[in-house]
């Protein structure tokens, strides 16, 4: 393989990944009414639970190599 021939390639490569990532749907901020916040008695909660224990356990990462690249 050329080397012109591996450069086009690579710059056909990055143009679909430049197309593919502004081809995402665009999320618009949700507004908050003004009187949302006219009564003193609200209040605002946080809901946290216990996150999970990590561990090296990877799906398909049988082998040591496997293991080092998924890490």
């Amino acid at each position: 393989m050329s080397s012109t021939h591996r450069s086009k390639l690579v710059l056909v490569a990055l143009a679909l990944l430049v197309l593919t990532g502004c081809s995402a749907k665009q999320i618009n901020p949700i507004s908050l009414s003004q009187d949302a916040w006219s009564d003193s008695n609200q209040r605002v909660g946080v809901i946290m639970t216990k996150l999970p224990e990590t561990d090296m356990v990877y799906p398909g990462a049988g082998c040591l190599l496997c293991l080092g690249v998924a890490a």
